[in-house]
């Protein structure tokens, strides 16, 4: 019977043994892609954390029962695996509650928010949720220390620290990347309001000179993550939303993720009838965004984004005209029925490998195309404009147990075709007349980044990060349309600029990081900023530079979690555009100014019980932005506050996640009182915006479904969304909506789950 019996428990072993199974698999940032170490998996019998890699093993018994995965700064979620005999790619979104805990790559340095120098702002897809789909503004303005001038959803300008208040219509001053491609021309322009909410995972903000390996810009570096699909899933998407003044944008995407490839296919279409006369909305996108894994060392990354646009514009009123009829366009731009149409395209292509255990290298290649046409009213006139752009960047990493290397270039090239013509536009002729040729340019631009950063950890709790950035840019004109004296032609170059920056972080306590970092910037005029009215160059005009110097910290106790930073930036030669008595615009140096400000967020976890959240948060900024040197026309501007931007800025909310799917935030934001004129004669008032919304979110076999409704500005405030400065004709103000309501529908069904 012995015998027997040592049979029966050996069978009974081997079975045991051939019901279990070895799974395998690696946990990523779902943002980026960096692998996340220290992440807790578990299932029903078993317990593991990942390595330094992001990968982990764990003995399943019941493939019935899902896993558990857990990473501080991220949502836990919980995945049912189907294949076990794969590695399976586990994709983690950051937590809106643990923020300084997320892994971020600002400087291609995949490092913890808390443990850097900078100062960074993370906006994630759950704060993108609170707000309609097709607007990214309000997450903006919920951002401490940025502020987006918002005319229309065609005219936006983004400042950063004062940075671009004083550009036209248009973001300058600020770095702009889309998954490492660059989003800015070379003349420095962004227009980051483009891309659809749908392509973004997330948003990190880089506020001032602090990014040595971005080009040093002096408002920041903003870097989007473009959105990918969950892993082992194959799946069909379609949305609407449907809102006030005749806005309607649909949504239709595929998604695929396997062991090889990562797809994202999205087409969206948003029209708007507007609020204002002379302001109808146009706007398709498609885009595709991926990644080809090559093996477990090596990939590509791609992008191409199209856009196609043409939106009315009714520009901004007087002051009585924006009080007694806010729907009103102005007058000139309304008889013009003038507007802009562009097609523009993003392409981009990325290689990243691995060389052993310490070093990796990134190789991009982008190209950047736009055809534009806006007829406009005189003297602006008719403008007609093509640009082609390429260019290339590449970075080597090294990290070793102390230290950490990053060195590289970036070198971009664009090709501008400029041309303007009359506009004979009358009472009578029903909008724009294109008239004769007023003048052609054509300029070449380019730059080169050259960059390097090094972080040294003499301690466990002490960071030390050292780089700099050094600058070449040049810029040549080709003026064909004059073959006189006044010809343009010619090739201009600016000195080379050198921005270096320190930076310290140290672990003052287990639960707070305080920093302090020194950092160089400098901005380089556009276009429109090296010309005169007449045409000829303005070879006197200098890029402008400034020092920061600011300090910080991070922390988190129990279920509070805060950032607290100071900031003085000195500047050197801001560029700002002199309107002139015809309406035109002339690029000047301001002299020197100072920005100071103290900036603050905090989020507390209000409740938390089975799987509902209440979550209450709130930020601020105090802005002291002035001219301290700043004389200009034979007027002394000195002392005064910098136009277009408010001394103080705050928002604040609750954020409800309900158990069975439902969800609901509601959410202020207040934005002071800012000058509109040079002398400070002239403000414009503070206002208050209420915003709700409310969804539910849930699944019918492989069919996931979302429905929401919000409502923004519940208080009907009258305010002025964006401001155009120095007017002389008057006309400052352009009106923000009125209350206004948006409702959607979101329908996903997956063909294909490997992990659900």
């Amino acid at each position: 019977m012995t015998r027997y019996a040592l049979i029966s428990l050996f069978l009974l072993f081997s079975v045991a043994l051939h019901a279990q199974v070895n799974l395998q698999g690696i946990v990523v940032d779902a943002s980026n892609g960096t692998p996340l170490a220290g992440a807790v998996v578990t299932s029903t019998s078993a317990n593991t954390i990942t390595d330094a890699t992001g990968h982990f093993g764990l003995a399943l018994e019941d493939l019935n029962n899902p896993i558990q995965i857990k990473h501080l700064g991220y949502e836990s979620i919980s995945v049912a695996v189907k294949r076990p005999n794969q590695t399976v790619r586990i994709a983690l979104s950051a937590s809106d509650t643990e923020l300084d805990e997320v892994v971020i790559s600002a400087g291609y340095v995949d490092e913890v928010v808390k443990e850097s120098s900078m100062t960074v702002d993370i906006i994630t897809p759950s704060h993108l949720q609170r707000d309609a789909p097709y607007s990214i503004n309000h997450s903006l303005n919920r951002t401490p220390g940025v502020y987006m001038h918002s005319g229309t959803l065609n005219t936006n300008r983004i400042t950063i620290r004062g940075m671009g208040s004083r550009s036209l219509f248009a973001t300058d001053k600020i770095r702009a990347y889309y998954d490492q491609i660059p989003l800015t021309d070379g003349s420095g322009n962004s227009t980051i309001e483009d891309l659809d909410q749908a392509f973004i995972e997330r948003l990190e903000i880089i506020k001032g000179p602090n990014s040595s390996l971005y080009g040093s810009g002096l408002g920041g570096v903003v870097q989007i993550r473009s959105n990918r699909p969950a892993y082992g899933n194959t799946s069909l998407e379609s949305s609407v939303t449907m809102g006030s003044f005749g806005t309607v944008r649909w949504l239709t995407g595929v998604a695929e993720h396997n062991d090889k490839l990562s797809l994202n296919l999205i087409h969206t279409e948003t029209t708007s009838e507007g609020y204002r006369a002379n302001n109808e909305y146009n706007k398709a996108q498609t885009g595709i965004t991926g990644r080809y894994y090559l093996n477990n060392d090596s990939y590509f990354n791609f992008i191409s984004i199209y856009t196609d646009l043409r939106s009315e514009i009714p520009s901004s009123l007087s002051f009585d005209d924006y009080k007694s009829s806010p729907s009103s366009a102005a007058s000139n731009w309304n008889e013009a029925r003038g507007y802009e149409d562009y097609q523009k395209l993003i392409s981009g292509l990325s290689y990243h490998y691995t060389i052993g255990k310490n070093w990796r290298l990134s190789h991009s290649l982008n190209i950047q195309t736009r055809e534009a046409y806006e007829p406009a009213p005189r003297p602006v006139n008719i403008m007609d404009d093509e640009l082609f752009a390429y260019g290339t960047r590449t970075v080597a990493h090294y990290r070793s147990r102390f230290w950490s290397f990053n060195g590289g270039f970036e070198w971009f090239k664009d090709h501008l075709s400029f041309s303007t013509y009359e506009n004979l536009h009358s009472p009578t002729s029903n909008g724009s007349v294109q008239g004769g040729l007023i003048n052609e340019i054509e300029e070449h631009r380019s730059f080169l980044n050259m960059f390097s950063q090094i972080n040294i950890h003499p301690t466990e709790k002490i960071n030390i990060e050292a780089g700099a950035n050094v600058n070449f840019t040049r810029y040549e004109l080709q003026d064909p349309f004059r073959t006189d004296e006044t010809n343009l032609s010619g090739a201009y170059n600016y000195k080379p600029i050198i921005s270096p920056r320190l930076g310290v972080v140290h672990q003052t306590l287990p639960s707070l990081n305080t920093y302090v970092n020194l950092s160089h910037g400098f901005s380089t005029p556009n276009l429109e900023q090296t010309l005169y009215p007449d045409g000829s160059v303005n070879q006197e005009i200098a890029p402008e530079t400034g020092w920061n110097l600011e300090t910080g910290l991070r922390g988190n106790k129990s279920r509070l979690s805060y950032d607290f930073s100071l900031f003085h930036m000195s500047i050197k030669n801001l560029l700002v555009a002199r309107r002139t008595p015809e309406d035109q615009y002339i690029g000047v140096n301001a002299g020197h100014n100072t920005h100071r400000g103290i900036e603050a967020s905090a989020n507390f976890l209000l409740a938390q019980f089975k799987n509902t959240a209440l979550n209450v948060w709130g930020a601020g900024s105090w802005m002291h932005y002035q001219f301290d040197d700043f004389v200009d026309d034979g007027e002394d501007f000195s002392g005064n506050r910098l136009t277009g931007v408010p001394r103080y800025k705050s928002s604040g909310g609750l954020d409800l996640k309900g158990d069975k799917g439902f969800n609901a935030n509601v959410n202020y934001q207040y934005i002071g009182k800012m000058p509109i004129t040079d002398d400070n004669s002239l403000y414009v008032k503070e206002y208050m915006l209420l915003n709700a919304r409310a969804g539910y979110s849930n699944s019918i076999g492989k069919l996931d479904y979302s429905v929401y409704f919000g409502l923004n500005n519940i208080l009907d405030e009258k305010y002025a969304s964006m401001l155009l400065i120095n007017s002389f004709t008057g006309r400052y103000y352009y009106p923000g909506l009125p209350r206004n309501y948006y409702a959607g529908i979101n329908l996903k069904y997956r063909f294909r789950s490997i992990v659900n």
